[in-house]
């Protein structure tokens, strides 16, 4: 909901281009949230592994489009609104691939009792 309401108001805006990176983000995000409802489903901790280890890149597309998005306020204030709504969009893609990411950490629990949630598996697993 919070990003069809981000839309919403990107639509009352000019014609823009978007930031390369969000194409991929929302792609990533909407595969990991398939996976790890596939993997839960099917208890598969080799497809739940899998979405965890993409968390990292979503991360990191996030980070880029925040610099990208504060690049272009900074030089044309009237991309502020615009890119406030697509500094939301990417918060909330990210939220998804971190809820994911939840469900494929509790997918390998359950189908192998290890814990690996805030990276137990380098440290002492519980």
């Amino acid at each position: 909901m919070n990003i069809a309401e981000c839309v919403r108001d990107l639509l009352r805006e000019p014609p823009y281009r978007l930031p390369i990176n969000i194409a991929r983000m929302t792609q990533l995000a909407a595969g990991m949230m398939k996976d790890s409802l596939d993997a839960f489903v099917s208890r598969d901790s080799a497809k739940a592994d899998a979405v965890c280890r993409r968390d990292d890149v979503v991360d990191d597309l996030k980070k880029n489009i925040l610099n990208d998005l504060i690049d272009s306020m900074t030089a044309d204030s009237i991309a502020i609104s615009r890119g406030m709504s697509l500094v939301l969009i990417s918060r909330n893609l990210e939220r998804i691939a971190d809820l994911s990411t939840n469900i494929a950490e509790e997918t390998i629990f359950i189908s192998e009792a290890r814990v690996i949630k805030h990276h137990a598996e380098e440290g002492e697993i519980t």
